[in-house]
């Protein structure tokens, strides 16, 4: 087809050749620049978007781990104040505990010497061998004889035993434990310690260890049948003539009560505090606040399998030692755990404090708002939590169905 073309039309597609396709190659080459150019210009733009965006959000992250910082900190300072606010509740009931057993048998020691109880004894030993009672016999407190007695030389004993808040104050014979004087006058009263149906008692125990020994001494909670069978506690002195010999046994009924009294008082323990004490069969030996229908003194008593503290503080503390630790309380919650053993003649107890760890570690103020929520809110964060190292979630600022589950082994693990 080219040969047969006039030379005009060769030699004008020749021009053009030589004239448009070096432009066409020029201007291709500069769209192919311009194109690179405008791409480059476009990855630039959108690297120094990904710059800006990736440095906020590592910034973001950073100032999240410095906020978990603070907060850190302030959990661990919450903490700290927690368990020593605990301690010093401790220490003072445990002081308080310890004074009033001590002032007990002062009191019991001072009042075994007195004149007053030394007639008492005196007149009632006279009565003893004027009715002839049998060592192995019981101690006849119905006869007229007795009540003049009774009425005649026990009147500043039993003014006492209305002041001192005892909750029976009894007289004993040394030699044969006939119960020759009680203030409140139950089946005791009479009775036998050594071969009567009380034998078995505390307070036999109690008048034993006292004859015994010539010394003060107490019997720790038992059942205690004259007493509706509900735990009683003795502790007991000898009744001395002026020459210091042993003549009788002077014996208290501790009042639990009075016990209770100290153990109760709220200060500074908020709504979920409490101190308490154990005894070595591990059950209670003052009544609970958080748990009084299963873990008072009494209920104990009757059920110890619900009764029971068998807890890491009660064994740790009725093995001798003293601590503070977060652990699984009776109920099976986790809270701070303060505890020591108490120095008491004769008795073998533990003094706990405790508090729900939710309430220790995350304080309300007057209006009753959780610290913890108010920071979740103030940072905008969706949620707060506080998790025990066992995996317990303790406290959730927003409440949802991971609060109270163990992020370990639980449903959400």
């Amino acid at each position: 087809m080219f040969k047969n073309m006039k030379l005009g039309t060769k030699l004008l597609m020749a021009f053009l050749a030589v004239g448009v396709i070096p432009f066409a190659v020029i201007g291709i080459s500069s769209l192919w620049e311009s194109s690179d150019a405008l791409s480059e210009s476009s990855f630039g733009q959108l690297k120094g978007v990904r710059g800006i965006k990736k440095n906020q959000i590592e910034n973001f992250f950073k100032e999240l781990q410095g906020d978990m910082g603070v907060l850190t900190e302030t959990v661990a300072t919450l903490r700290k104040e927690a368990f020593d606010k605990l301690k010093a509740i401790e220490i003072i009931k445990k002081t308080q505990i310890e004074d009033y057993f001590n002032d007990a048998f002062l009191q019991m020691t001072v009042f075994g010497r007195s004149a007053d109880v030394t007639k008492l004894f005196q007149e009632l030993v006279r009565y003893h061998k004027d009715t002839g009672v049998t060592p192995n016999g019981s101690y006849d407190v119905t006869t007229p004889e007795y009540k003049k007695v009774y009425d005649e030389f026990a009147g500043e004993l039993n003014r006492f035993y209305k002041d001192a808040g005892y909750y029976d104050i009894y007289v004993i014979c040394t030699k044969h434990g006939h119960v020759m004087y009680s203030a409140v006058k139950e089946k005791d009263m009479g009775t036998n310690l050594g071969h009567g149906p009380y034998k078995d008692s505390g307070l036999a125990k109690l008048w034993g260890e006292v004859a015994r020994t010539g010394k003060s001494a107490v019997v720790d909670f038992t059942p205690y049948a004259p007493s509706n069978n509900e735990p009683s506690a003795f502790a007991g002195s000898p009744i001395t003539d002026p020459s210091g010999k042993l003549i009788g046994v002077i014996a208290f009924q501790m009042p639990l009560d009075q016990i209770n009294k100290i153990m109760m008082e709220r200060t500074g323990l908020g709504k979920t505090g409490e101190t308490y004490l154990v005894g070595p069969n591990k059950l209670m030996r003052s009544d609970s606040f958080l748990d009084p229908q299963n873990h008072s003194v009494k209920a104990s008593f009757a059920d110890p399998d619900r009764g029971g503290v068998d807890t890491e503080a009660a064994r740790e503390t009725l093995a001798g030692k003293s601590g503070a630790k977060v652990i699984i309380d009776y109920n099976g919650n986790p809270v701070l755990s303060v505890f020591s053993p108490l120095k008491i003649k004769g008795l073998h107890w533990a003094i706990i404090c405790q508090m729900d760890v939710a309430e220790a570690f995350s304080p309300v103020d007057e209006n009753g708002e959780a610290f913890f929520n108010k920071y979740q809110q103030m940072y905008g964060y969706y949620d707060l939590f506080l998790i025990n190292p066992n995996g317990y979630c303790f406290f959730t600022a927003a409440k949802e169905a991971d609060y109270q589950t163990n992020l370990v082994d639980g449903k959400y693990s």
